[in-house]
């Protein structure tokens, strides 16, 4: 999907093993100790790099590396992986802009399988083919209707014929909610909502929220 989108990326792993896999799929990848500053520099982590994903096993290591990439580059965006609540919370104090739980992703997606698998199957056919939908993130500006409200009662989806994936409350440290069950937060000025739809119904959502 990321190579049908020409978005590069490339992938940096201690394990020959994996690297020898990734680069049988055809995908760029280098063998690399990157608990080690001197390699993190060589992979272009100052400048060259945007968004950097630590995903090793073990957690250790990712803590490590998120502190390495971190003080490196204070504008780069780090996604780390993080198996506990406790552990998402020490990642995002080392340095990760966001962090990703894979238990909790789990176990949202079977839910949803359970609860609407249709709609999640639709879900997926639009995320992974061609059409023309996107998956944006919408700023909540000053003095918009929605301040104030909580999530659950929005009615956005049904007004712009999108779909609400959750919010990304920037206030409190980059903690994301996700829209899998009810959110009783309330909206305040400088959330961000990510959304899926139709360019045109996204340009709707943000010219109706101003």
């Amino acid at each position: 999907m990321l190579k049908a989108r020409s978005i590069a990326f490339f992938i940096v792993s201690c394990s020959e093993e994996d690297v020898e896999s990734a680069l049988g799929d055809g995908f760029g990848a280098r063998c690399l100790d990157i608990t080690k500053d001197i390699y993190l520099k060589e992979i272009g982590i100052e400048k060259e790099i945007e968004t950097f994903f630590c995903m090793h096993e073990e957690y250790n290591n990712n803590l490590f590396v998120t502190l390495s990439a971190r003080k490196l580059n204070q504008n780069l965006k780090i996604i780390s992986l993080a198996a506990t609540v406790n552990d998402e919370k020490k990642m995002l104090l080392a340095g990760a802009s966001y962090t990703v739980n894979p238990y909790d992703l789990g176990s949202h997606r079977i839910f949803r399988v359970l609860q609407k698998p249709k709609i999640f199957d639709v879900f997926d056919q639009i995320i992974y083919s061609d059409l023309s939908i996107e998956i944006a993130e919408v700023v909540v500006p000053q003095e918009t209707s929605i301040i104030g409200e909580q999530f659950r009662k929005l009615t956005l989806e049904s007004e712009y014929d999108i779909i609400m994936i959750g919010v990304h409350a920037a206030k409190e440290g980059g903690k994301f909610y996700y829209n899998t069950h009810k959110i009783y937060r309330k909206m305040r000025e400088g959330d961000i909502l990510v959304v899926i739809g139709d360019k045109k119904n996204i340009a709707k959502l943000k010219k109706g929220l101003k």
